[in-house]
Parts: structure tokens; C-alpha cells; sequence
């Protein structure tokens, strides 16, 4: 701490500021030091860097934390510009990608030329973030650890030992433990892909020679960039990046992941047996977590039959057959609601994510719906993809989240078309959908205007979407509807 507070001094003394905008910079450091106790009582639990270009620049910076004792690396991407800006890392995603008890190297470098350009920097320390907290800057209201959804693996010295362009197959020695873990995550329902650079037929027969090439979707196996092969991934799986955990034995190949993706989680191949232990691997276990890997596969068959047709959207959904399911919120789908608010960005009207007894509340709650949506096909079974909260009382939309499995397939036209019938029912003339919009749900937004919604302020940062009861959804028929849910309130009299 004291080396740190040395060049913090020695770095606001230098600092091309006014005299008052330095003096407070200096006070507030010095503030913050006298409310610390000693290193010895505080359980860090964020690494903190703030940061302001002088002269208005945007500029693009690194942080790293490099081993001194081996290949293990954590990175994450920021920016420096006019105004102050702070990074906050967690203490726990930097732990799980290297040893902190051993030597490091803490560096900050600029991506890409930044020659003649000044940079100020606040705090670059480890903190308790509950006792150093600049009151007059917000953070994020959602400060979690974002889950994964995806671990995409190397193959040679990651999966096994040895290289398979070098030596065969009969040259490799599977490391039992990595598929230890692989296969307990994809009991959770973590999914898992393949970015390897070998020829694609021989390492899909390596995989088939070790009974692993089930176990991996959308492999993507060639010469190409790492980073292109994360692209095709996630468009193959239409999930986000920023899910997503990439494991590589070669610093190289973590750092062009990493420098192209920064929102990817990137871990070494000695993190890889542990990483059921990793907290964005603490997910919830569901009876649907062990399917998700065959749910994704049929997806993929899907994919491909609709290629046969592509002029025929519409006439493929029909001979998809899919069928939607409305359900009661109960005590046996609690858990799966619970984790489809957690996973669940895109389609997030509000950004919700509910705690299990909140979620546990609803069942009882006389005034709300809480509607459970299950989708299947003639392809296979989707699970539950979707919960609505409907208010028919006062025709209101409190929340509505779906699984982007079934985004596209009109599954939203047919639970919409139900939620609107349901409304009339209770004599309401206005559906009405409460709206927050986020940095990832923006497709929500598409959605309430293709479905005729539009948009009214509200309070609160949020927005209120309005349609008429009356107007019928186009094409909702495409999906055939089942609903077994019955309103605790009664309809409003004609």
C-alpha cells in the first residue's frame, strides 16, 4: 500500500490540473487512505483503476495481471476520456485466472498507438469495496458476476496433452480431469464449443476417438483467427460474448481472443479442472440444465432443415409444427424461472432478475399472473422458454422475458395473442407493458413495436408500451397454443 500511495502522490502532484480540481483529487486520496485499516484487516474484493484524459482524448487501454511464475494472464479492456471514469474488476475473476498469492506483474498499456497522448490516473489498488466507495459516482446497479453460458475449448495441451498435428492420436494423453469438469458443467447446463487450430477432420476424429465429440457444439476447427472462431460460435449459438469463457494453454491466442473480444472471459489450461468451482460457473441446476446441450442440438437441425426452404420462413414455422404451452407458476417450475431471469438478456423487458423467493411469492400472489411458457416442435423439446407477469386488473405487463431459443418463431405473436384474450376477459380495452430499456435488450423494444406496441414515458426510468385489446396479432395462428391457467380474479363486469 505504501508503494501504491508513493506513486499516486508522486502522479496528482504531476498532474497537469488546475490548482482547486488538484487539491481535491489529493484531499480525496488522503480521505481515503485515513478511513482504510490496515492491509492486514481488509479482504479485498475488487481491483479499482480511475482514470481521465487531460486533453479530451478517447483512449483505449489494457489492464493485465501476469504470473511471475508461470504462462497464467487476466486482462480487461477499458477507457480513458474526458471525464473520470473507474474500472472495477473483481477480486474473484482475477483470482480465478491467476494465483494472487504468488508474484505478478500489475500493467496498464494503451491498444494501439497513444504517443504524445496524457493519461491521469486516481486509484490503481485492490479495495474493500464496501469501505472505499466514492459517494458522488454511481455504479452499476447490477454489479454481479455475470454467468457462463459458454466455455469454448482449445484442444492440444488443454483438452490433452500433447499435439495432434505432431504426434497422432496414438501421441495424445487425455486429461481426465478437464473432462471431469466438462462434463460436470454440462450437467449444469454450461455449453461447451471447440476453437482449435488443426485440421478439422482429424481433430473431430480424435474427439470421436475419446467418446468427447457429443459433448461439444458448433466446433469450430481450422487455421483462422481464435477471435473469428468465437464470432461463428456465438452466431452459431446466438448467445452473447460476454457469456462466454475461452481456455487456451498459449498466451498468444488468449491475448488476440481477449484483444478482439474484451468482454470474453479468458482462463489458461491449469484453470481448467477447476473451473466447476469458478463463480461464473455457479449456476442453478434445473431437470432442463442436463438437456440444454441436446436442446442446442436440435436447434441446429432446425437450422439446417430451414436452409432447404430459405424463400419460406413462414411455411417452415408452420411445418415446424411448434407448440406452445401456458402454465401456472407452481412449486415445480420456481427453480426454472428463477434461472431463466438470470439468463435471460435480450428478451428482458425490464432487465428483471428475480430472487427465488420472489419468485416463490408470486404463486401466491391473488392480483397477478404469473404464466409459465414450455415450447416444443416436431424437432424436439425446448423446455420452458419464457414467464410472464400479468396484471389483469389493470392491464398491465409487469414483466415478460424469453429464451432466444424460440426468438423469430412467432412463440411471442402466440403469447401475446393469449395475454391479449385473456385482458378482454377482463373487460380492459388497453394492454399496457412496463419497459426498461438496458445495454442488452434492445430487441425487446423490436419487439413490442413489431407486435403493435407504442411507446409512453413512465416514471422511474421507465417506459410504459400501449396497444389496443382489440386488434388481433397477425399470424399469432402459426403457433398452436395450450393453456391450462386459471386468473385468481374474477373478470371486471360488462
Amino acid at each position: 500500500m505504501r508503494r501504491v500511495d508513493k506513486h499516486i502522490g508522486r502522479a496528482l502532484k504531476a498532474a497537469p490540473l488546475p490548482f482547486h480540481p488538484k487539491t481535491q483529487w489529493i484531499r480525496r486520496w488522503n480521505d481515503r487512505k485515513d478511513r482504510l485499516p490496515s492491509a492486514s484487516n481488509i479482504s479485498p474484493q475488487a481491483f479499482v483503476v480511475e482514470a481521465w484524459s487531460p486533453a479530451g482524448a478517447t483512449i483505449p487501454l489494457t489492464l493485465s495481471f501476469i504470473s511471475a511464475t508461470d504462462e497464467r494472464m487476466f486482462q480487461r479492456s477499458f477507457t480513458a476520456g474526458e471525464t473520470y471514469s473507474r474500472l472495477s474488476v473483481a477480486y474473484a475473476d482475477i483470482a480465478g485466472a491467476i494465483d494472487l498469492s504468488a508474484p505478478y506483474l500489475v500493467q496498464i498499456e494503451p491498444v494501439g498507438d497513444a504517443e504524445g497522448l496524457e493519461i491521469c490516473f486516481g486509484l490503481m489498488d485492490f479495495v474493500a469495496t464496501d469501505i472505499v466507495a466514492p459517494a458522488p459516482i454511481a455504479l452499476p446497479a447490477d454489479n454481479r458476476i455475470p454467468k457462463a453460458k459458454v466455455i469454448v475449448w482449445d484442444l492440444d495441451n488443454t483438452l490433452w496433452d500433447g499435439t495432434l498435428v505432431e504426434t497422432g492420436v496414438d501421441g495424445l494423453t487425455l486429461r481426465n480431469d478437464v473432462v471431469e469438469a466438462i462434463r460436470e458443467l454440462d450437467r449444469r447446463g454450461i455449453l461447451h464449443a471447440v476453437a482449435s487450430k488443426n485440421d478439422e477432420a482429424e481433430a473431430l476424429a480424435a474427439l470421436a476417438h475419446f467418446g468427447l465429440q457429443d459433448l461439444f457444439l458448433a466446433p469450430q476447427i481450422g487455421w483462422g483467427p481464435k477471435s473469428d472462431s468465437i464470432s461463428a460460435i456465438a452466431a452459431a449459438l446466438d448467445l452473447g460474448i460476454d457469456s462466454f469463457i475461452f481456455v487456451d494453454d498459449q498466451p498468444f491466442e488468449r491475448g488476440e481472443v481477449q484483444a478482439a473480444h474484451p468482454a470474453i472471459a479468458v482462463l489458461t489450461h491449469e484453470d481448467a479442472p477447476t473451473l466447476p468451482g469458478h463463480p461464473r460457473c455457479d449456476v442453478p441446476i434445473t431437470a432442463e440444465s442436463g438437456r440444454r446441450r441436446d436442446m442446442y442440438r436440435a436447434e441446429a437441425q432446425r437450422r439446417e432443415a430451414q436452409a432447404f426452404q430459405p424463400t419460406d420462413y413462414l411455411g417452415f414455422l408452420i411445418e415446424s409444427g411448434i407448440h406452445l404451452t401456458i402454465t401456472a407458476l407452481d412449486e415445480t417450475n420456481v427453480e426454472r424461472v428463477y434461472e431463466l431471469s438470470q439468463r435471460t438478456n435480450q428478451l428482458n423487458f425490464r432487465g428483471t432478475r428475480f430472487t427465488r423467493q420472489q419468485v416463490q411469492h408470486m404463486i401466491h400472489d391473488p392480483h397477478r399472473l404469473g404464466m409459465v411458457l414450455s415450447c416444443d416442435d416436431r424437432f424436439g423439446d425446448y423446455g420452458i422458454i419464457g414467464f410472464a407477469v400479468l396484471e389483469p386488473g389493470s392491464g398491465t405487463l409487469l414483466d415478460f422475458f424469453m429464451s432466444c431459443r424460440v426468438q423469430r418463431k412467432h412463440v411471442e405473436h402466440a403469447a401475446f395473442a393469449y395475454m391479449l384474450d385473456e385482458l378482454r376477459r377482463h373487460g380492459q380495452t388497453q394492454m399496457k407493458a412496463l419497459m426498461r430499456r438496458t445495454d442488452r435488450n434492445r430487441a425487446s423494444c423490436s419487439l413490442l413495436e413489431n407486435l403493435g406496441f407504442v411507446s409512453h414515458p413512465g416514471s422511474n426510468g421507465e417506459e410504459i408500451w400501449h396497444r389496443d385489446t382489440a386488434q388481433p396479432i397477425p399470424q399469432a395462428d402459426v403457433v398452436r397454443v395450450t393453456a391450462s391457467i386459471v386468473s385468481a380474479e374474477e373478470p371486471a363486469s360488462a
